[in-house]
């Protein structure tokens, strides 16, 4: 299973964040997780297709997107600002823009 998240923008009103839930081993251990964009393209010819993943070290319990606007981060941070509630307890942070540009620092921030 996963957790879903819709881009908040008109412009991108098809792009989807996806963070794993389910570990790869059983019991209590947690294998990390992947957090995953993929475009939908709803209405056009190409139909769904991977835009970008990260690993994580711990799975994903919620995320969240968040379009900024308004906000004077919204000029560097124009597809707004991902949030994971990780199974760990920590929040991690991801812009999208990072991940789509395969920015090596598109690695989540940690938030205890």
């Amino acid at each position: 299973s996963a957790c879903l998240a819709w881009a908040p923008l008109k412009t991108h009103a098809d792009v989807i964040a996806i963070g794993t839930k389910d570990s790869g081993g059983g019991g209590f251990d947690d294998y990390g997780g992947e957090l995953e964009l993929h475009s939908l393209d709803v209405g056009g010819t190409a139909g769904p297709r991977a835009l970008s993943s990260v690993k994580t070290a711990a799975r994903f319990s919620s995320l969240g997107w968040s379009s900024l606007s308004g906000s004077p981060a919204s000029s560097s941070k124009p597809l707004g600002l991902l949030a994971g509630g990780m199974s760990d307890g920590v929040v991690n942070l991801w812009n999208p823009d990072s991940m789509l540009d395969h920015d090596a620092t598109a690695a989540g921030h940690h938030v205890a």
